[in-house]
């Protein structure tokens, strides 16, 4: 697994299943944030359509789930 950070926050991950984006999201409520994976290879075409539809409290436990995903 290579992680490359775009900027805090935001990091582009290859590993063998290809290439996907890892965000730090702050919830709409709250200043309480989580980490969210999108199926892309640029922060810029993150959207719903492509969101892995799930969150973790910490980027360790999103590449964790990324291995099984």
């Amino acid at each position: 697994m290579i992680v490359s950070k775009i900027r805090e926050g935001v990091y582009k991950v290859t590993d063998e299943k290809g290439v996907w984006i890892a965000r730090r999201t702050f919830a709409n409520n709250s200043n309480k944030s989580y980490w969210c994976g999108w199926e892309c290879d640029a922060e810029s075409k993150t959207s719903d359509s492509n969101s892995w539809g799930v969150n973790f409290p910490t980027f360790k436990a999103l590449k964790e789930f990324s291995n099984n995903y």
